[in-house]
């Protein structure tokens, strides 16, 4: 099982917010930070919303590249535990 340690520029209050999300929740909180989404995903907590307004540019990218990550980890240990 991989262990993925978030980047410090994301900070700690952010953090907790991403330990309840979905793979598919993930990636869309990605593309949102990116630009790619002009909404954010529906499940994404509004409290992570209003907050990634108050981000600079490297938060808000190195959140992109977490978010991503983490959605590959959850996505290969539930593919783990399917067979």
């Amino acid at each position: 099982m991989a262990v993925l340690t978030p980047p410090d520029a994301i900070p700690d209050f952010l953090i907790e917010h991403f330990d309840d999300l979905s793979p598919e929740t993930l990636r869309g909180t990605a593309d949102y930070a990116r630009g790619e989404a002009y909404l954010p995903p529906d499940e994404m907590p509004d409290k992570m919303k209003e907050a990634f307004v108050l981000q600079d540019d490297e938060t808000v990218a190195a959140i992109a590249d977490y978010a991503d990550e983490l959605a590959a980890v959850l996505e290969e240990q539930n593919g783990d535990e399917s067979w």
